[in-house]
């Protein structure tokens, strides 16, 4: 059968169709088939009034099916949707649903997946996951494998109360606590961190506190280490140590202290060596050495130690054997006034090189020399001459001895036959009494304490008493001999030459006090 450019047809009883038919063009206005009732294709298919289409067997499409302008239904299975897709349930594991990528239960936006009515449905016919409209409740938990995905300011919240909350605002993350402590655990029951309202906020390890805030800073429970330093910003704050604050570290804008209070009794620094150095760590200024010496540098060069031998060493200003400023003694804040002792020393490889130099301030900023010892001995001023040193100073007492004139002779009062040897001089005093048995050989006296030198001689004064001066003599003279070790006495005065005093010049009661003055080796 064929109809062909058919304007309108009406059809209220039905047309039954055996084989194959084919329409070709219906109404040239809009090529439709009107149906007035019910079009029956075989025992399968029914083609109702009002559009619907009621097939019991299998329906094959070699293209895409597509209801109305929201649903396109494509020949390999895939669904197409632009509207609201309603079930009562969804069986499956969802192992064919991918890249849903913005899905929502119960709202309005779009992309969504509507089950139920919204009174406690069940979700995959399980009883753990349930969705009364607004809440998704989960019996059980929730394992993802990505991870979840929120937006700005929603929160993820826990506890009935919800009492435990994370979000982000856009800007910051915030984990907030509104019901008891907050602890992070590290391992099961072992708290990490704790967190008290209105309180301290606490740090473990291990399961054991370390450090804790307090009303007043923070309190550590063992030792601070740091990589770096610790700071105490501002000035004049303490850094504090010991039960009582007993020491403090502190700088107070200008300078810095180390401050043992009242109730630290001593000061200790404890090392092997300790230095003070300058702030470059460059240049030593002090060391202080273990078992050792204590050391004083300026500029890096020491300038005096301890010493277990000579107990200090004081360095010259530079190691030179010419005679540098190495110590003023002075009064105090007069420094640089010119007043005060310099001592000078020198050193060397050799005797000649070493001495001592004493300088006196002369109140005008200058100093003049006025002392130097050295191996030559004590020289005067600024001389420097070997021949006008001191070099030797000694007194005591000597006993006389006779050499000629009588047998022996007796000595004064105690003390009174002395001596003084002041460089190479020489100065005598002694008395001498009771010349026994004396005879006419020239009187002569020995044993001086230092020989005369050679090519010198010495002469002295006398007091004599009951001693016969002889014609034209008025006076006794001491003379020393040169080369020897005696005295010789001889009587002066008008006469034309001089007389030496023999034994019996002298009375029983004889005696003679006198000084005499040589050059001795």
């Amino acid at each position: 059968m064929s109809l062909t450019k058919i304007g309108s047809i009406g059809i209220n009883t039905g047309i039954a169709f055996a084989g194959v038919t084919t329409i070709v063009t219906l109404n040239t206005a809009n090529d439709a088939l009107s149906i007035g009732a019910t079009v029956n294709v075989g025992s399968g298919i029914t083609l109702g009034a009002s559009g619907d289409i009621f097939a019991t067997g299998v329906s094959t499409f070699s293209g895409n099916l597509k209801v109305g302008s929201g649903v396109t239904i494509s020949p390999d299975g895939d669904g197409f949707y632009t509207g609201v897709v309603t079930a009562t349930s969804y069986y499956g594991d969802g192992s064919n649903l991918s890249n849903i990528t913005s899905t929502t239960i119960n709202s309005n936006a779009d992309n969504r997946l509507i089950t139920g009515s919204g009174t406690a449905n069940t979700l995959n016919g399980e009883s753990n996951l349930t969705f009364d409209g607004s809440t998704l409740t989960v019996t059980g938990s929730i394992d993802l494998s990505s991870h979840l995905d929120m937006g700005d300011s929603d929160v993820v919240k826990l506890g009935d109360g919800d009492d435990f909350q994370l979000y982000h605002d856009g800007s910051n993350s915030y984990v907030t606590n509104s019901t008891g402590n907050l602890y992070i655990n590290g391992n099961g029951t072992e708290k990490s961190i704790a967190c008290v309202p209105d309180g301290t906020v606490e740090l473990y390890y291990n399961n054991s506190k370390k450090l804790e805030t307090t009303n007043t800073g923070v309190s550590i429970t063992g030792k601070l280490e740091t990589t770096t330093f610790i700071s105490v910003a501002a000035d004049n704050q303490d850094l504090k140590v010991g039960a009582g604050d007993d020491i403090k570290l502190f700088h107070d804008g200008t300078d810095s202290f180390i401050h043992g209070t009242a109730g630290t009794r001593y000061l200790k620094i404890r090392a092997a060596e300790t230095r003070m150095v300058n702030e470059a760590n460059s240049e030593i200024i002090a060391r202080f050495i273990e078992d050792g010496a204590v050391e004083l540098y300026h500029n890096n060069i020491k300038k005096l130690q301890t010493n277990d031998t000579y107990g200090t060493i004081l360095s010259n200003t530079t190691d030179n054997a010419a005679y540098t400023n190495a110590l003023l003694l002075t009064r105090r804040g007069y420094e640089t006034s010119g007043y005060g002792v310099i001592f000078q020393a020198k050193g060397g490889s050799i005797s000649s090189q070493n001495g001592l130099n004493i300088r006196l301030g002369t109140g005008s900023g200058s100093y003049l020399d006025k002392f130097t010892l050295d191996n030559d001995g004590l020289k005067f001023g600024g001389d420097t001459a070997a021949a006008n040193a001191l070099d030797d100073y000694e007194e005591g007492a000597w006993t006389v001895s006779l050499l000629s004139g009588g047998t022996s002779i007796a000595e004064g009062g105690s003390g009174n036959n002395r001596y003084v040897k002041i460089g190479s001089m020489v100065f005598l005093t002694f008395e001498i009494t009771t010349l026994a048995n004396p005879d006419g050989n020239t009187f002569e006296v020995g044993n001086l304490p230092y020989a005369v030198a050679s090519s010198r001689e010495g002469t002295g004064s006398c007091m004599s008493n009951h001693i016969t001066y002889g014609t034209n003599r008025t006076m006794i003279t001491t003379y020393a001999y040169s080369g020897q070790s005696k005295l010789r006495f001889y009587t002066s005065g008008n006469a034309t030459n001089w007389r030496a005093i023999t034994g019996s010049d002298f009375t029983v009661s004889g005696s003679i006090i006198g000084t005499i003055a040589y050059h001795t080796v």
